[in-house]
């Protein structure tokens, strides 16, 4: 699982370091929360836009001449 490239240095890297090492359940717990963080992101930006629509065209609505 890479969700940044490999030479940045960040959570892939560490994933790999984890599972080279031997720490097969930490590496798999850690990968597990990042899928669960990206995850809820996700869903939070997808909240936010259906929400800022409706704010949009509810605003649209009220100032129709």
């Amino acid at each position: 699982m890479f969700l940044v490239r490999p030479d940045l240095g960040l959570a892939s890297v560490s994933m790999m370091q984890l599972d080279q090492n031997g720490f097969v359940s930490q590496a798999t717990a850690y990968s597990t929360w990042i899928v669960v963080v990206v995850t809820t992101a996700l869903l939070w930006c997808h909240l936010f836009a259906t929400r800022l629509g409706m704010y949009l065209q509810h605003r649209r609505r009220h100032y129709v001449a």
